[in-house]
């Protein structure tokens, strides 16, 4: 099977989920699905209005962070989001900064862009650089890249919507980090709906074999997915009094350790999340 990165014929089969076999390439760093193996399942349940709003405050604490990392690479002009979701990103990004907004949506409703303007784009990101012919200041794709059928492709096509001085950011799961690799079963696999797997070294490698220079590539998670993972470490200890006991050892001895250590594991690559800021290279 070749790697679709870097062409490097690969068989080494990295991880086995729910019976999809998910390889990783040698050379390069880049996971991906088998993707012979047709997988049926549905996730919309995870992406329902109600469910997300619950968590509203908690996401809004997150993106905060992020947002003024955006605006400080570029604070002003054109942004397109893909993916954009309920819109809280993009809503938090015209509270911040000085921005017209595009949003790529197929199916969910912008809720929180309700009350400002806008342009939609109701298509996938394919269907949109077919027919696009803006080119946009800022590119944001949050947790879209494991999604598309041709990220490579993709990412080629979008430097071309991309201004001479016009900043992509990219968000994706990271599957080298210290979660994935201590959690039993790292919530973000998800082969029903992801495609690809990212590692800090392996988005670079894309990024620059498609024309863009990184300016800043960092990793982080939030401490409520980390330790939502590591409760499934314990859902098999059928005993609940050996379970809660189990857990509370294990909390009390991790969590002061995974704090101290945190920002050292996260600039070294090892959050659970990758956050890439780059630029175009000069044609």
């Amino acid at each position: 099977m070749k790697c679709l990165l870097c062409g490097h014929e690969t068989d080494g089969v990295y991880r086995v989920v729910n019976e999809v076999k998910i390889y990783e390439c040698r050379a390069c760093g880049l996971g991906f699905v088998d993707q012979s193996k047709a997988i049926g399942k549905t996730l919309d349940h995870l992406y329902l209005f109600d469910m997300y709003k619950k968590q509203e405050g908690m996401i809004r604490k997150r993106l905060t962070n992020l947002v003024n990392k955006i605006v400080y690479f570029k604070s002003s002009g054109s942004v397109l989001e893909i993916g954009a979701g309920y819109g809280l990103l993009s809503s938090m990004l015209l509270q911040k900064g000085h921005y017209t907004l595009d949003v790529v949506e197929p199916s969910l409703i912008p809720h929180y862009l309700a009350k400002k303007k806008f342009t939609l784009h109701k298509t996938d990101l394919d269907g949109f650089l077919k027919k696009n012919k803006k080119k946009f200041d800022l590119i944001v794709m949050f947790d879209v890249i494991e999604h598309l059928p041709k990220p490579l492709e993709s990412i080629k096509q979008l430097r071309k919507a991309l201004k001479s001085e016009g900043v992509l950011v990219i968000q994706t799961p990271n599957y080298k980090s210290i979660m994935q690799y201590i959690v039993r079963d790292w919530s973000w696999w998800m082969v029903e709906d992801h495609k690809w797997f990212f590692s800090p070294d392996s988005l670079k490698k894309l990024l620059n074999e498609v024309g863009y220079k990184p300016l800043l590539l960092w990793t982080y998670e939030d401490w409520f997915d980390f330790k939502k993972n590591l409760d499934g470490n314990f859902v098999y200890i059928t005993n609940t009094f050996i379970r809660k006991c189990t857990k509370t050892i294990f909390f009390t001895l991790f969590t002061p350790i995974y704090f101290l250590l945190r920002n050292l594991l996260w600039s070294s690559g090892e959050g659970g999340l990758i956050f890439s800021v780059s630029c175009r290279k000069k044609d």
